[in-house]
């Protein structure tokens, strides 16, 4: 691991986002790659940002990004297919996303497919579900748990603010 070459002290540790302990406080905690996607309730976020308020200290940051639910709404995913080509063989990939509007939550099915003579044969099918959220969603359960919010932004560009117009939300609070 790099930081372990460069002697950069780094302390992962691998547990249940929504329930993990540990024995310090640290100075930040950080959740990306829409991890917090990944919780399709209200009452595991509030989990969440309860697990890492206690493991953190004051006046430290948490830095999270997540899908931005107006801009899922504005705009909608469409059928993508993919073509992938790999030596000989020649690969179809298709991404099929419902949304489930009640629930906040977009339902993807995944497939591959590999072009034959005469036609395609399934190779593999994955389905996934991820959940958007809404801005007043994450102030109000970050608040609850002792954070404010100190910045937004578009996570592929954190100078531009979060809008309707892009899907991904990243977020700064800071443990009050």
């Amino acid at each position: 691991m790099k930081a372990k070459r460069n002697n950069v002290p780094i302390d992962l540790k691998f547990a249940d986002i929504r329930n993990f302990r540990v024995s310090e406080r640290y100075d930040a905690a950080i959740c990306l790659y829409n991890v917090l996607c990944d919780l399709n309730g209200l009452a595991d976020l509030d989990r969440v940002f309860a697990t890492v308020a206690k493991s953190i200290k004051k006046n430290s940051l948490f830095i999270f990004d997540c899908l931005y639910g107006p801009a899922i709404l504005k705009n909608r995913p469409e059928k993508k297919v993919k073509e992938i080509v790999f030596g000989k063989k020649t690969f179809i990939q298709t991404r099929i996303t419902r949304l489930n509007i009640k629930e906040s939550i977009t339902d993807t099915l995944f497939e591959v497919f590999e072009v034959i003579k005469g036609g395609k044969q399934k190779i593999t099918q994955k389905r996934h579900n991820v959940r958007f959220w809404y801005f007043t969603e994450l102030e109000y359960l970050l608040h609850k748990n002792g954070f404010k919010i100190i910045k937004t932004g578009n996570a592929m560009d954190f100078s531009e603010d979060i809008s309707e117009d892009n899907w991904d939300m990243f977020v700064v609070a800071k443990k009050i």
